[in-house]
């Protein structure tokens, strides 16, 4: 059921909502001009699992909103009665969103952690602790930046084990992502910051 726009949902931490179509007694689906989720009343919020809760019960549409679609799935198969196929289309892109960018979610509804090769985010976690001790490139710099010359790519990198951070010029012909910086043949940058 899609609620007219005098009846909006009377609380958006997206913003004033455009559309809001009601999934089931408690669940509704809000879009804004900017950004949207999935909108859950107390009482349907306090059955999402509390390690996966959203203290607000809202679940954002990039990547939280996979969270209620799932534990919800009944409420949302009957809203999408007539549209089985893009349903079932649905529930699958929910799960695999899990998997890549909400693994500990994952768990805990599926009782089983993603491994690396399914799930970018154990992927990450895994590189990133293997590596604590060094430094990890977060963001670079290509030639045309100030200081950055042909040939080479300016990187900005954090130890994790201790937040240091540090600047580095790495050989484009080296580089890649995700990277690790080699501190005996890797240039320090002495970078100043623009503010």
């Amino acid at each position: 059921m899609y609620i007219e726009p005098e009846n909006k949902a009377p609380y958006s931490p997206w913003g004033e909502p455009d559309t809001v179509y009601v999934i089931a007694d408690g669940i509704l689906d809000v879009s804004t001009p900017s950004h949207g989720g999935i909108l859950l009343s107390y009482e349907r919020n306090q059955q999402i699992p509390e390690s996966c809760r959203s203290i607000d019960g809202a679940y954002e549409e990039g990547c939280r909103w996979a969270i209620p679609f799932v534990i919800f799935k009944d409420e949302f198969c009957a809203r999408y009665r007539d549209r089985q196929d893009y349903y079932e289309e649905t529930h699958k892109q929910a799960i695999q969103t899990l998997i890549n960018y909400e693994p500990d979610a994952y768990a805990t509804i599926f009782g089983t952690m993603p491994t690396a090769e399914e799930s970018h985010k154990v992927r990450d976690r895994e590189f990133t602790e293997r590596n604590k001790n060094n430094f990890i490139v977060y963001s670079a710099f290509g030639a045309g930046y100030k200081d950055v010359h042909g040939g080479f790519v300016g990187v900005r990198a954090v130890k994790p084990a201790t937040g240091e951070e540090r600047y580095f010029f790495v050989p484009e012909s080296r580089y890649s992502i995700p990277y690790v910086v080699d501190l005996d043949k890797d240039q320090p940058w002495d970078f100043k910051k623009p503010y």
